[in-house]
């Protein structure tokens, strides 16, 4: 899901430092729910089965 600042909210940037602050700001909008999800993971690791092939990429053996 990407956001979007509205027309109306947006301000020129006034130097590189500014520039890269909106970069990182956007960023971490646009990914909070990612990150959430990360951090999430991190306290309740998921436990895979792999006989049902979770939590592992299935390759054909030729």
């Amino acid at each position: 899901m990407e956001t979007t600042i509205p027309k109306s909210e947006r301000k020129p940037a006034i130097s590189s430092e500014e520039i890269d602050r909106r970069i990182m700001e956007n960023w971490v909008r646009c990914h909070a729910e990612e990150l959430e999800e990360l951090e999430n993971l991190r306290k309740h690791p998921k436990i895979c089965d792999p006989r049902k092939g979770e939590g592992i990429e299935m390759i054909p053996i030729e």
